[in-house]
């Protein structure tokens, strides 16, 4: 009978893929020293599992079945986000184009967008001009990419985006 009910365990578990491992022998009778050879490999099996530790292209396919973010670390699908832009009654507004290393005043919430082939940082704070860095990147030999949040009434500026720069407010 424990033979069938450790049986029946596993296969739940590979159906439900909530946890993907492989035995490497085949299961034995579950005698009393056999549950324990089985957990043994089990527990090792487990601690062989792959972990990503690096970017991942993910090609076309899509990651799917998220779960809304509890922590700030986790991703948040594209509905999360609309929805937390809807309840707080803001949408984006026309993407404004701006020059780079100047100090501009935010009459709204916003975003600024720059890039460029250097190092790329964003600065905002109520000083004119802002000398807070709120995101910087130096793009090694890719070009660099800042996307910064601004609230209104604070100045911001970017320096070193020679190759785009825009506001966008939220309107």
């Amino acid at each position: 009978m424990l033979n069938h009910c450790y049986r029946l365990i596993i296969i739940l578990v590979l159906a439900s893929n909530s946890l993907l491992f492989a035995l490497e022998d085949p299961l034995p009778d579950f005698e009393e020293e056999s549950v324990s050879v089985l957990n043994d490999q089990l527990n090792k099996d487990l601690h062989n599992l792959p972990v990503q530790r690096s970017s991942m292209d993910m090609g076309t396919h899509k990651i799917e079945n998220v779960v809304d973010p509890t922590l700030d670390q986790e991703a948040a699908t594209k509905k999360y986000v609309d929805d937390q832009v809807a309840v707080a009654g803001k949408s984006l507004g026309a993407w404004v184009s701006r020059t780079n290393n100047t100090s501009y005043l935010a009459a709204t919430d916003g975003f600024v967008q720059a890039w460029g082939t250097g190092t790329v940082t964003v600065y905002t704070d109520g000083s004119d001009p802002p000398t807070t860095g709120r995101g910087e990147d130096s793009g090694g030999s890719a070009n660099s990419y800042v996307m910064s949040a601004v609230k209104s009434g604070d100045y911001w500026k970017a320096v070193g985006a020679n190759g785009g720069l825009f506001w966008i407010p939220l309107e």
